[in-house]
C-alpha cells in the first residue's frame, strides 16, 4: 500500500492514517491503538486481511489488491442508546465514496448492507468500548469489493455479492478509495454529532427495504409485511399482513423480489 496516496486521496483529514501492506484485522489493529489512546479519526487501512470479520461473527474475505479495508476510530461523547444508529451514518458514508470512486448509486438494505444493482457491495462493523460514562470509543470499519471478479467470490456469494469492476467495468486503486472513504465517513461522523444522533435523511432515501414485503421473526414467529418507514432509532416499522405494526430493532429480514 502506498501511504502517500492515500493520504492525498484523503484531503485535507489531520488524523493519523496508518498504512499496511496486510494485517489481520483492521478494526483489531484500531481497537489496540484506541486503548492505547489514539484520537479520535485515527483510521488504519491494509491492502489485504488475514482474518477479516463481519457482523454476527462471519469472516470477511478480504484477498490483496481487490478491496479497500479501512477502520476508523472516533469517539463520541453522546449516551450510549444513541450511538447503535451510526451504523446506517456508515452505510451513507460508503455509498457517498461510491459514487465519488465510479459515479454509480449505491443503495442500502436494512440494516447496513450496501448494495449496488441489487447485490451487495460492502461489509460494515462496527465495535464499541463501553464504560461507565457511556463509549469510551467506536471503531468503525467497512470493506469494500473494488476489483474481484465473480471467480475471485467463494461459490455461495457468486450470485449475490458484486463488486465496482463487475458492475461499472471500472478498476479502482485501494489506496484512492481508502483515503476517499476515510474523509466520507469523517464527514458523516461530523454530521451525526450536530445532530445529536438519529437517522440521515439520506439513509432513508437510499433504503430499498421501505415499501417491499419483507419475512422477519417476531415474538418467536416467522411474519410477513411491508416495510413502511424508518424510526428515529434505526427501526424498521412493519404493517403485518395480518394486522397491526411491528417495529423491529437492528436485525436482519428477508425481502421478497419484485
Amino acid at each position: 500500500m502506498d501511504e502517500n496516496e492515500v493520504l492525498r486521496a484523503a484531503g485535507q483529514r489531520t488524523a493519523p492514517f496508518y498504512v499496511y501492506d496486510c494485517v489481520d484485522s483492521t478494526n483489531t489493529v484500531a481497537k489496540t491503538l484506541a486503548r492505547q489512546g489514539a484520537v479520535s479519526g485515527t483510521a488504519v487501512t491494509a491492502g489485504c486481511q488475514t482474518a477479516g470479520r463481519g457482523r454476527l461473527g462471519r469472516s470477511f474475505s478480504s484477498p490483496a489488491g481487490q478491496g479497500v479495508y479501512l477502520s476508523v476510530i472516533y469517539r463520541p461523547q453522546l449516551p450510549a442508546e444513541r450511538l447503535p444508529v451510526f451504523t446506517a451514518w456508515v452505510a451513507v458514508a460508503v455509498c457517498r465514496a461510491v459514487e465519488r470512486l465510479c459515479g454509480a448509486r449505491a443503495e442500502i438494505k436494512w440494516t447496513n448492507d450496501v448494495l449496488l444493482r441489487g447485490r451487495k457491495l460492502c461489509g460494515i462493523l462496527t465495535e464499541s468500548s463501553m464504560g461507565s460514562g457511556g463509549a469510551e470509543f467506536i471503531v468503525v470499519g467497512a470493506g469494500v469489493n473494488l476489483n474481484r471478479r465473480k471467480e475471485d467470490f467463494p461459490p455461495e456469494l457468486q450470485e449475490t455479492a458484486t463488486s465496482l469492476l463487475l458492475e461499472t467495468g471500472q478498476e479502482i486503486r485501494p489506496e484512492t478509495a481508502a483515503g476517499i472513504l476515510a474523509a466520507e465517513l469523517d464527514a458523516v461522523y461530523a454530521g451525526f454529532l450536530a445532530a445529536g444522533g438519529g437517522v440521515p435523511e439520506a439513509y432513508v432515501r437510499r433504503c430499498t427495504t421501505l415499501g417491499r414485503t419483507v419475512t422477519y421473526t417476531a415474538d418467536g414467529e416467522v411474519r410477513t409485511g411491508r416495510a413502511e418507514a424508518i424510526g428515529p432509532g434505526g427501526q424498521l416499522i412493519v404493517r403485518r399482513e395480518t394486522g397491526g405494526t411491528d417495529t423491529l430493532g437492528w436485525g436482519e429480514v428477508s425481502v421478497r423480489p419484485v
